[in-house]
């Protein structure tokens, strides 16, 4: 963990390893501010970014076990603002088989005006035909839950899986969340000197949007995530053993296609992966079930790969 933290050479970083037969080992690195060079710490609070979307997923499924959905459900069934839309399921959308565009259109911080943009938005391609991935189709989960359960996200995503898991760093707003734990996200800048790394000074708001990377968390947050999804908790984890090994598996098969998702989870052979930045933070978690081992990077720099890689070999060594 060391040697990662040295080789990424970012401001702030926390990792964690979970092995397959002991308890997980969370460290810090860095600073978690540029301005106050306080130290990040197991429990400094990072932007999840994308990785948010497996969050998401496994509302999804949750409320598919309670009988409230149907992953084949049309997308329109929950938000007929979508029917002018070609014909997509819940599946599409967890799997990045939409057809939908990646990015969210501007402007739809409330879920009337999210749901507005629908009107306007010209598909990539058709539902299935082809893999392409889209914060849109994830964004559009917030609303789905919101409907089908009759709660707000946010409320139905805190009592029904943060919670439970004890992840008591997590939040959605860092004006909620406690400001002595909060990390703070770095613009990467170049200069005819070479690139240097800039404290920003914004919050990326999305809004209704926000069930594709609105998430916050602390690597040890992260950690008893990683052990939820590598099925420690059993029965008493908030989905079912068996949706996790399905939320885990290829969820469609795209004809000609390599790539492949489970429930938003990417598959890569025997490990399953999630990573994801904004201008300021990225994050990744990796994991490989049937070693029963994963591992988590957070960082106050905006380079998904970098963290992916890292993660990556740390489990290796788990």
């Amino acid at each position: 963990m060391d040697r990662e933290a040295r080789r990424l050479g970012h401001p702030g970083v926390a990792m964690a390893i979970v092995p397959r037969d002991a308890p997980p080992i969370v460290r810090g690195y860095g600073v978690r501010d540029l301005r106050g060079r306080a130290p990040v710490q197991p429990d400094t609070i990072f932007r999840l970014a994308s990785v948010t979307k497996v969050f998401s997923g496994v509302a999804l499924l949750a409320l598919r076990d309670a009988g409230t959905l149907s992953l084949d459900d049309p997308v329109a069934r929950w938000l007929p603002e979508a029917r002018g839309l070609p014909a997509m399921t819940l599946r599409h959308l967890v799997t990045h088989t939409s057809g939908l565009p990646r990015d969210v259109p501007a402007g739809g911080t409330t879920e009337a005006a999210l749901l507005a943009k629908l009107a306007w938005v010209k598909p990539v391609s058709a539902p299935g035909t082809r893999t392409s991935y889209s914060n849109l189709g994830m964004a559009l989960a917030g609303p789905i839950v919101r409907r089908a359960s009759g709660e707000p996200y946010r409320t139905w995503m805190h009592d029904r899986l943060l919670a439970p898991l004890g992840m008591t760093g997590a939040g959605w707003e860092r004006a909620e969340l406690p400001a002595d734990r909060l990390a703070t996200g770095n613009l990467s800048v170049r200069t005819a000197a070479g690139a240097r790394f800039e404290p920003s000074l914004t919050e990326w708001r999305m809004g209704a949007a926000e069930a594709f990377g609105g998430l916050y968390a602390s690597a040890e947050d992260m950690a008893r995530f990683a052990a939820f999804e590598l099925g420690r908790l059993g029965a008493q984890g908030p989905l079912a053993p068996a949706s996790l090994r399905e939320s885990q598996s290829a969820a469609i098969e795209v004809q000609g296609e390599r790539l492949r998702y489970g429930v938003c989870w990417r598959l890569e052979g025997a490990r399953v992966v999630h990573a994801g930045a904004t201008d300021e933070f990225s994050a990744a978690v990796v994991l490989e079930v049937a070693r029963g081992a994963g591992a988590v990077v957070l960082s106050t720099a905006p380079f998904p790969v970098d963290v992916e890689g890292a993660a990556g070999r740390l489990l290796d060594r788990a």
